[in-house]
């Protein structure tokens, strides 16, 4: 395979505002007491939802709502595949649903204390730019199916703090979940801390359609950073991140919701709510339970400092593929060690500092070019940083991830190119190993003449190919591997692209790849 040179162009794109399908649009406000009919008039956020049908948009205006019940958006208020029932933050302003003052878990008889929840046969909702906290139960509970979740804030919540219980075919993008604690688990008797509460909870069910995680990250919870327990079905994961999940302690003193559990805190002293324990798992990546087949794809996540594993099996009988995923300080970065249950295919991956051995011994393992494979002992010269708190840096003001220097690959790094292809887009000779591709080069180059000047070219509002002499596809990918767009022909429009760098592939009508080009839209 030739080396791919590539080259940085810098252009100008004025993307378009986001626009939702036409429907009724309907405005809410924490203070809100008009008919929701405009900016001016805004209604209350529960309000709100009763007053939306099918296909419309319930725009959140800034601040703070107090609620204290589970907010239902039932079935009969759902989308269509191409005119979805939206719940959205309005642009520009920071809505925040707190439940503070909502009962803990289960304990009123007769209720559920969910935040917010989506109900069982709902389809097409989109969620976005909004923030759940405090919550009694779970922040965000999802029984419905083709669904996008995008832009979630949830956290401080009492179970984990994003849940999907039935369904299917929901992505779920951009999103973070952090410190929710199930800090009554167990009561008094019998203290159980934190054995409930995850970032991300996908289990217990079973399902056709793959639920999507893209971007998405989870930290401080209580338990794990995502829990597929008995989970049957599939799931995919592209660039998520897990740190620091089931920490061995919390810091509960003044906690937010004091005033609804103001008996249950007074039991103890102010030293011991500072240093309240914690007895989750501490799992990162946590795959199956109870050996059901869940069938996951993970491409391009990051595992740090998890007390227990980074990735787990937990007994999944289900297929596990890892991709070009790093695991850094986690107490053990891979753990995969049920003989008689799962299949695990393992590429290009790493693991530095792990505390303890790692465990690749489910019934089936395909492992190659990962560090153990190739017998690369990592420093922290291969590394641009390795400040874990990056990890949990704020994002881009769109929501993405942002850009950090936490495991991204040195120049010279034994660990560049050093990879095999699993399909996904790369730079150089091979994919690097771990979750960040590099634009460095190992400095291995092959002769091979170059079959025809095809050239990469951008305007104010696309990508085209010049100088083709077949018909070709164009796909559009982020720098960490996620695909933005994919045409066939030889324009591609960026008018609806965000702010960033992104990588070109110019495809041939023999499926060849004919050129790989990096550019960055600004």
């Amino acid at each position: 395979m030739k080396k791919i040179l590539l080259s940085l162009i810098f252009v100008t794109v004025f993307p378009s505002a986001s626009v939702y399908a036409a429907g009724k649009v309907y405005y809410a406000s924490p203070a809100g007491a008009g008919d929701g009919s405009s900016y001016e008039k805004p209604c209350s956020f529960t309000s709100g939802i009763n007053k939306i049908s099918s296909g419309d948009t319930l725009y959140l205006l800034g601040g703070q709502y107090d609620l204290s019940t589970r907010v239902n958006v039932g079935k009969g208020k759902s989308g269509t595949s191409s005119k979805r029932t939206v719940i959205a933050g309005y642009p520009g302003e920071k809505a925040i649903l707190d439940y503070r003052k909502q009962p803990y878990g289960s304990e009123v008889s007769g209720t559920n204390n969910i935040g917010l929840c989506l109900s069982e046969g709902g389809v097409y909702f989109h969620l976005k730019d909004f923030t759940i906290r405090y919550a009694g139960k779970n922040g965000l509970l999802n029984y419905a199916s083709y669904c996008i979740v995008e832009n979630l804030e949830v956290y401080g919540c009492g179970d984990s703090g994003i849940q999907h219980k039935t369904g299917g075919g929901n992505t779920i993008k951009n999103c973070d979940s952090h410190h929710n604690f199930d800090y009554k688990n167990g009561g008094m008797e019998s203290p159980n801390y934190g054995e409930n509460a995850d970032g991300f909870a996908d289990k217990q069910y079973e399902n056709s359609e793959p639920n999507t995680y893209i971007g998405c990250r989870s930290w401080a919870n209580g338990d794990d950073g995502w829990d597929f327990f008995q989970r049957v079905g599939n799931t995919v994961m592209e660039n998520c991140i897990c740190y620091d999940n089931g920490p061995k302690e919390y810091d509960m003193y003044d906690h937010p919701r004091y005033e609804v559990d103001k008996e249950w805190f007074d039991q103890f002293t102010e030293q011991e709510l500072t240093s309240y324990p914690c007895y989750g798992n501490g799992n990162g990546f946590k795959l199956g339970g109870k050996n059901t087949e869940h069938n996951v794809t993970l491409v391009n996540c990051l595992a740090v400092a998890n007390p227990s594993k980074g990735f787990d099996q937990n007994n999944n009988a289900g297929t596990m593929k890892i991709y070009n995923c790093t695991a850094y300080k986690n107490n053990r970065d891979y753990g995969f060690s049920n003989k008689s249950y799962g299949s695990l295919i393992i590429r290009n991956c790493i693991s530095y500092r792990s505390e303890s051995s790692n465990a690749l011994s489910c019934k089936s393992v395909d492992a190659k070019n990962n560090t153990w494979n190739l017998g690369i002992t990592c420093s922290d010269a291969d590394f641009v940083g390795l400040d874990v708190t990056e990890a949990i840096a704020a994002r881009n003001e769109d929501g993405s991830l942002p850009e950090t220097s936490l495991l991204h690959l040195s120049s010279g790094s034994r660990l560049i190119d050093a990879g095999i292809d699993c399909g996904y887009p790369y730079e150089g000779m091979a994919p690097d190993l771990g979750c960040y591709e590099s634009s460095f080069s190992s400095g291995v180059t092959t002769e091979e003449k170059e079959e025809r000047d095809v050239r990469v070219v951008v305007d104010r509002s696309s990508v085209r190919v010049l100088g083709a002499e077949e018909s070709v596809r164009m796909q559009l990918y982020s720098i960490s591997g996620q695909c933005i767009a994919d045409v066939h022909g030889d324009r591609l429009s960026t008018a609806s692209v965000s702010t960033g760098r992104y990588i070109v592939r110019v495809i041939g009508a023999q499926g060849q790849v004919i050129v790989t080009q990096k550019i960055l839209v600004n």
